[in-house]
């Protein structure tokens, strides 16, 4: 029998890039969440704080990390959180490629509607930036921009995953064998 192939997870030239930006913004965000103890004796700024300053990185990896919130915390409930900590970053890499790969398939068997629905969806979390314009364009951009792109990601993936249970495992879009 095997495992299934889960040939969706294939490298593609748009999935490593979708990818690269997700990494990005989890990385960042971490970087940026130096900003909550900022001022505190004895801690340094970490690697690179400076020059993602004038970026807003951290509101777009809090939106990156919901779906993942809630079974962190069950498996900090199972697992001490110190032992967590080690592969939190790896794992959430991981889990952000796979994220990526999934949106590239499902963007791709999406039709026409459901990918205008997505992209005026995804907009809505950039919103909240708007009120940041005149004081710093380039901070707002980078909220609106990568807020909406996560936002894009989440919806279009969630989208496919109903599709794909719809359908039932390992049928295509045309409804035969994958």
């Amino acid at each position: 029998m095997g495992i299934p192939r889960l040939e969706w997870t294939s490298p593609t030239p748009s999935s490593i890039t979708l990818a690269l930006i997700l990494a990005f913004i989890l990385i960042g965000g971490q970087i940026q969440a130096y900003a909550f103890v900022d001022g505190s004796p004895g801690i340094e700024p970490p690697p690179l704080y400076e020059l993602l300053r004038p970026l807003s990185v951290w509101p777009a990896m809090i939106l990156l990390l919901l779906p993942w919130i809630l079974p962190g915390q069950v498996l900090c409930g199972l697992v001490p959180c110190g032992a967590l900590a080690a592969v939190s970053t790896p794992a959430l890499l991981i889990l952000t490629y796979l994220e990526s790969a999934w949106f590239v398939r499902s963007w791709r068997l999406s039709g026409g509607l459901a990918r205008g629905l997505s992209v005026v969806a995804s907009l809505l979390p950039g919103l909240p930036s708007l009120p940041q314009v005149p004081m710093d364009p380039i901070f707002f951009l980078s909220s609106f921009i990568l807020t909406s792109l996560v936002a894009a990601v989440h919806i279009v993936s969630a989208y496919g995953l109903m599709r794909a249970l719809r359908r039932g495992p390992g049928l295509s879009r045309e409804g035969g064998s994958a």
